[in-house]
């Protein structure tokens, strides 16, 4: 199941954020260099992690627990690409009210390879639900090298803004992906989905 934890409902989810700040920690901690974390030991959470955040999380159908989620931010605000990794696009970063950011993407250490793939695809789909349902037509997001060939065998509409740059010794580059129906369908072929699976209901509810 796939929960989105908006403003309106993020006092419902202080368990499911932390569980997610931990689990960053844990990812991302000794892998990246890139100067946006308060803590990067235990606790991963950055300046863009706000108010204006919408966060996308996969939890367990059975036991609730928190499996992997992601973070979504309006192109109008501040933003991770435009703020601090503009000189990836050519031109100018992609802005416009019907433009979201991507990033932020993590499954939990507790997952394995299949579980974790699994689930990210299953996050994929509820990130276009919440996209079509939403009125977003494009996400941008930063990536390294390795995970945009993921991105582009994995069937999205995509395209870079501007040339891999070496950042920290890494091949990283800007990426923006058209959402649409088609992808969607895509992903639910794939999952054998025959229903959404975004639930929109309270995270009191989901708790």
């Amino acid at each position: 199941m796939i929960y989105a934890i908006t403003k309106s409902n993020r006092q419902h989810a202080v368990p499911v954020l932390t569980a997610m700040h931990h689990d960053r920690g844990q990812m991302f901690a000794g892998r990246r260099n890139w100067d946006i974390t308060d803590d990067k030991i235990r606790y991963v959470q950055d300046r863009f992690d706000t108010l204006d955040s919408t966060y996308l999380v996969a939890r367990d159908a059975s036991r609730r627990a928190y499996l992997a989620s992601l973070r979504l931010l309006p192109s109008m605000g501040p933003h991770l690409l435009q703020s601090k990794f503009a000189f990836l696009c050519e031109a100018e970063v992609p802005v416009g009210v019907d433009i979201w950011e991507l990033e932020q993407i993590c499954t939990s250490p507790s997952l394995g390879i299949w579980d974790s793939a699994h689930t990210c695809l299953q996050l994929a789909a509820g990130l276009l639900e919440f996209a079509l349902l939403n009125g977003i037509a494009q996400l941008s997001s930063i990536a390294r090298a390795s995970r945009l060939s993921q991105i582009l065998s994995a069937g999205w509409k995509c395209a870079p803004p501007g040339p891999l740059r070496s950042v920290d010794g890494e091949a990283v580059g800007a990426i923006s992906i058209r959402v649409c129906s088609e992808a969607l369908q895509n992903f639910r072929y794939w999952l054998s989905l025959s229903s959404p699976t975004l639930h929109l209901e309270e995270m009191a509810q989901a708790a």
